[in-house]
């Protein structure tokens, strides 16, 4: 078994890249350093190393997630060999969230990888004795989403402006109208493959892996019109590839860019088409990313139906509070708002009641 002494020379990094390396399971186990008035945040890195590596082994969650879980304990092993100060065990996580905030980061973010160290810390306490040092640290998140929605006539001038007369319009209008009419996550989108799309009793149908989800086991109806979309996409695709016929698993929506021609289409890739697009349609400003198009389907779909779990059945939230925030959003606007009863008593608004005032 390594001592803290022939552990000193790697960083914590070092140790849990060579770890993955060189498994040997069973053998080498002991609790994190807790002793003491305080806790020498070195010596603390290089010991989690091995409950680190265990605890990414055992997660079941899709590869994204497992992804975002690991940077989030990298930093966290980085924070504690560079800069963190000697802390009782107690004040170290607290401590780690402070630099976060420190660093500008935001909330959502900080939130995400303090969320990682609870995860973490959880399972290092079962496992191995150590207590939870991230068990009673909170983010607060502020609510309620951070992008705007289109108004229906937003939506409508954003899909007449695209060009469809090259392979490049061809392929942004079928992406914008199947955000616009599904409502699917910029994740999801990316992940669908051309064998996604599949016909059932003569509907079309998307399977989509859903935020988190392993498989894709959730699906989008796909209309006339975005289906029409997609086929001419694909069909000016095929043609410009030279092939008769596209593979299953090849991606439903390929980047164009010279250097991953054909390729899948990147986050970074498929946030510049959408700004281009509402750019070349009059809509700018920081509010709006891909993320608005999720925002304005189910915004449009609650508008027209006023009904909340119409909207939550197309965004697959799994809890219909979460649909609630778009709600929340719109409804800030409608005639009757608190604003509007405030205006009827401090303007005297006609045919605005303003009840009895003290």
């Amino acid at each position: 078994m390594e001592t803290a002494t022939t552990l000193a020379p790697r960083s914590a990094l070092d140790r849990l890249d060579q770890l993955k390396r060189e498994r040997v399971d069973g053998t080498g186990r002991e609790p994190a350093c807790y002793t003491g008035p305080t806790v020498d945040p070195q010596e603390l890195a290089q010991r989690l190393c091995e409950p680190v590596l265990d605890w990414l082994t055992s997660l079941t969650h899709s590869a994204s997630t497992q992804a975002a879980y690991e940077r989030g304990v990298r930093m966290f092993l980085t924070w504690l060999e560079k800069d963190a100060p000697l802390l009782p065990a107690s004040a170290i996580v607290p401590e780690y969230k402070r630099h976060l905030e420190h660093k500008g980061m935001a909330p959502r973010s900080v939130a995400l990888y303090i969320g990682s160290l609870r995860g973490f810390f959880q399972y290092a306490s079962r496992a191995y004795g150590v207590p939870n040092l991230a068990g009673d640290v909170k983010v607060k998140v502020p609510r309620g989403q951070v992008r705007s929605p289109l108004s229906l006539d937003q939506a409508k001038t954003l899909l007449q402006s695209i060009d469809r007369g090259t392979l490049e319009g061809k392929r942004d209008y079928a992406v914008i109208a199947l955000f616009l009419d599904t409502g699917v996550r910029r994740s999801e989108l990316l992940k669908a493959d051309v064998g996604d799309v599949e016909i059932h009793e003569g509907k079309v149908r998307l399977w989509i892996r859903s935020k988190g989800h392993v498989a894709k086991d959730r699906f989008v109806k796909v209309v006339p019109e975005v289906l029409s979309a997609i086929d001419a996409w694909s069909d000016a695709r095929r043609k410009a590839q030279g092939v008769r016929r596209l593979p299953k698993d090849a991606p439903l929506f390929a980047s164009l860019s010279r250097c991953n021609r054909f390729g899948r289409l990147s986050p970074m890739g498929l946030t510049r088409l959408v700004k281009v697009r509402m750019r070349d349609a009059g809509i700018s400003g920081k509010r709006y990313s891909p993320h608005s198009l999720r925002h304005t389907a189910g915004t449009l779909t609650y508008r027209a139906k006023g009904d909340i779990y119409l909207a939550k059945e197309l965004l697959g939230h799994s809890n219909v509070t979460t649909t609630e925030n778009y709600v929340h959003m719109e409804n800030r606007l409608r005639d009757g708002a608190p604003e509007d009863v405030l205006a009827g008593i401090l303007f005297d608004r006609p045919g605005v009641p303003t009840g009895a005032v003290a």
